[in-house]
């Protein structure tokens, strides 16, 4: 059976936190603050990834899991903030006025937070938490 990869890591928050590049420190800082304000407690996945909130998911093929509700990493050229819900038609409506961003089915790039609405990307982050309730009711746990 196959087996994820990225998984939930004991390293240390604050030991990801300390290797970000200095270009992203403040904005890594502050979504650390958005995530735990509205989506819950911060865990670091894999070696670089910090995800908020946890669900837990079976799959009809039988593969079961935990992953992060929503999370973000600093990559060379953006931040890459990833909501497990994706971003599809519930999100339409946020996307259209978020700000400068782009997207595939759960990544949203952005070059600093500056560029986007932070009240939009709150907004967002409750559209996909409630997205994965829906899907995994009784699933989801905050801290």
């Amino acid at each position: 059976m196959y087996e994820l990869k990225t998984k939930r890591s004991d390293t240390p928050v604050s030991d990801v936190l300390a290797g970000i590049p200095e270009k992203y420190a403040a904005d890594c800082a502050r979504l650390c603050d958005i995530l735990r304000e509205e989506v819950g407690e911060l865990f670091v996945f894999g070696k670089d990834q910090l995800g908020a909130g946890v669900y837990h998911y079976m799959y009809k093929s039988g593969q079961h899991g935990e992953w992060y509700v929503a999370g973000f990493a600093a990559r060379k050229s953006n931040l890459t903030i990833y909501m497990s819900g994706g971003y599809d038609e519930a999100q339409a409506p946020h996307l259209a006025k978020l700000g400068k961003y782009k997207h595939s089915v759960s990544c949203l790039y952005v070059n600093r937070l500056a560029d986007i609405d932070e009240a939009v990307l709150r907004q967002m982050l409750r559209q996909n938490t409630a997205t994965l309730e829906a899907l995994y009711p009784g699933g989801l746990s905050r801290g």
